[in-house]
Protein backbone atom coordinates (compact mmCIF):
# COMPACT_ATOMS: atom_id res chain seq x y z
CA UNK A 1 0.00 0.00 0.00
CA UNK A 2 1.54 3.17 -0.93
CA UNK A 3 1.21 6.28 1.28
CA UNK A 4 0.37 9.28 0.04
CA UNK A 5 1.69 11.52 3.20
CA UNK A 6 -1.30 12.35 4.39
CA UNK A 7 -2.65 10.47 8.07
CA UNK A 8 -4.78 7.69 7.97
CA UNK A 9 -4.56 7.18 11.28
CA UNK A 10 -8.35 7.34 13.33
CA UNK A 11 -6.30 8.29 17.06
CA UNK A 12 -3.68 10.09 17.85
CA UNK A 13 -0.89 7.35 18.83
CA UNK A 14 1.48 8.54 21.96
CA UNK A 15 5.04 7.10 23.25
CA UNK A 16 4.84 5.49 26.76
CA UNK A 17 7.75 5.51 28.54
CA UNK A 18 8.58 1.68 29.56
CA UNK A 19 5.81 -0.35 27.27
CA UNK A 20 6.99 -2.50 25.55
CA UNK A 21 5.55 -5.81 23.23
CA UNK A 22 5.77 -9.69 22.65
CA UNK A 23 4.09 -11.18 19.97
CA UNK A 24 3.37 -14.52 18.40
CA UNK A 25 1.43 -15.57 15.05
CA UNK A 26 -2.07 -16.57 15.51
CA UNK A 27 -1.73 -19.02 12.48
CA UNK A 28 -1.92 -22.63 12.77
CA UNK A 29 1.46 -22.96 13.83
CA UNK A 30 1.51 -19.61 15.80
CA UNK A 31 -1.12 -21.01 18.52
CA UNK A 32 1.54 -23.66 19.66
CA UNK A 33 4.71 -21.35 19.06
CA UNK A 34 5.95 -18.97 22.45
CA UNK A 35 5.71 -14.76 22.64
CA UNK A 36 8.82 -13.03 20.80
CA UNK A 37 11.69 -11.04 22.55
CA UNK A 38 10.06 -8.13 24.19
CA UNK A 39 10.45 -5.00 21.71
CA UNK A 40 9.76 -1.39 22.82
CA UNK A 41 6.61 0.18 21.42
CA UNK A 42 7.19 2.82 19.70
CA UNK A 43 3.67 4.60 19.63
CA UNK A 44 0.40 3.16 20.69
CA UNK A 45 -3.04 4.51 20.63
CA UNK A 46 -6.77 2.84 21.68
CA UNK A 47 -6.75 0.88 18.07
CA UNK A 48 -3.29 0.01 17.62
CA UNK A 49 0.50 0.57 18.22
CA UNK A 50 3.86 0.62 16.40
CA UNK A 51 7.00 -1.68 16.98
CA UNK A 52 10.63 -2.59 15.65
CA UNK A 53 11.05 -6.19 15.29
CA UNK A 54 14.49 -8.16 14.47
CA UNK A 55 12.35 -10.32 12.15
CA UNK A 56 9.95 -10.09 9.40
CA UNK A 57 6.28 -10.01 10.02
CA UNK A 58 4.00 -10.09 7.01
CA UNK A 59 1.59 -7.89 5.96
CA UNK A 60 -1.57 -9.05 7.39
CA UNK A 61 -0.74 -10.88 9.62
CA UNK A 62 -3.27 -11.80 12.95
CA UNK A 63 -0.58 -11.87 15.75
CA UNK A 64 -1.48 -12.16 19.78
CA UNK A 65 -0.06 -8.83 21.47
CA UNK A 66 1.28 -9.23 25.28
CA UNK A 67 1.50 -5.32 25.88
CA UNK A 68 3.42 -4.68 29.06
CA UNK A 69 3.33 -0.62 30.94
CA UNK A 70 4.01 1.11 33.58
CA UNK A 71 1.20 1.28 36.32
CA UNK A 72 -1.15 -1.69 34.88
CA UNK A 73 -2.20 -4.06 37.68
CA UNK A 74 -1.55 -7.24 36.49
CA UNK A 75 1.38 -5.78 34.29
CA UNK A 76 0.22 -7.10 30.75
CA UNK A 77 -2.44 -6.70 28.44
CA UNK A 78 -3.12 -9.72 26.01
CA UNK A 79 -5.24 -9.03 22.36
CA UNK A 80 -5.16 -9.61 18.82
CA UNK A 81 -4.16 -7.78 16.00
CA UNK A 82 -3.58 -7.48 12.39
CA UNK A 83 -0.31 -5.88 10.86
CA UNK A 84 -1.70 -3.46 8.71
CA UNK A 85 2.13 -2.08 7.31
CA UNK A 86 5.86 -3.42 7.67
CA UNK A 87 8.46 -1.11 6.74
CA UNK A 88 12.29 -3.01 6.28
CA UNK A 89 14.98 -1.01 7.48
CA UNK A 90 17.23 -0.16 4.80
CA UNK A 91 20.45 0.10 7.48
CA UNK A 92 19.30 -2.77 9.73
CA UNK A 93 18.38 -6.19 9.44
CA UNK A 94 15.14 -5.02 11.24
CA UNK A 95 11.49 -4.17 10.46
CA UNK A 96 8.86 -1.54 11.32
CA UNK A 97 5.34 -2.68 12.38
CA UNK A 98 2.03 -1.01 12.24
CA UNK A 99 -0.44 -3.33 13.82
CA UNK A 100 -4.41 -2.61 14.61
CA UNK A 101 -6.02 -3.89 17.31
CA UNK A 102 -8.80 -6.96 16.39
CA UNK A 103 -12.31 -6.36 18.50
CA UNK A 104 -10.43 -5.23 22.13
CA UNK A 105 -13.19 -6.12 25.03
CA UNK A 106 -14.21 -3.74 27.16
CA UNK A 107 -11.46 -4.73 29.90
CA UNK A 108 -8.72 -3.92 27.46
CA UNK A 109 -10.21 -0.63 26.42
CA UNK A 110 -9.80 0.50 30.20
CA UNK A 111 -6.37 -0.96 30.40
CA UNK A 112 -5.37 1.11 27.37
CA UNK A 113 -7.15 4.12 28.61
CA UNK A 114 -4.84 3.68 31.54
CA UNK A 115 -1.69 2.89 29.22
CA UNK A 116 -2.73 6.69 27.34
CA UNK A 117 -4.13 8.48 30.13
CA UNK A 118 0.04 7.82 31.98
CA UNK A 119 1.61 8.66 28.61
CA UNK A 120 5.08 10.75 29.23
CA UNK A 121 6.02 11.34 25.57
CA UNK A 122 4.24 12.73 22.16
CA UNK A 123 6.05 10.64 20.11
CA UNK A 124 9.09 8.83 20.15
CA UNK A 125 11.61 9.68 17.62
CA UNK A 126 14.58 7.39 18.04
CA UNK A 127 16.64 5.50 15.63
CA UNK A 128 16.93 2.21 14.67
CA UNK A 129 20.56 1.58 15.88
CA UNK A 130 20.04 3.05 19.18
CA UNK A 131 16.37 1.20 19.36
CA UNK A 132 18.16 -2.18 18.37
CA UNK A 133 20.90 -1.33 21.57
CA UNK A 134 17.81 -0.70 23.60
CA UNK A 135 15.84 -3.96 23.01
CA UNK A 136 19.14 -6.27 23.53
CA UNK A 137 18.83 -4.69 27.17
CA UNK A 138 15.14 -6.12 27.83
Amino acid sequence: MAWGGSERRENKRFGVKGCSVQYKLTKLFGLLGSFSNRYIVLNISPTGLSFISKKEIRLGDKISLLIAAPLLENGEINLKGEVVWVKKSEQHQAYRNGVKFISPSKKIKLKLRLILDNALLDQIDISTRVYLKEVNKL
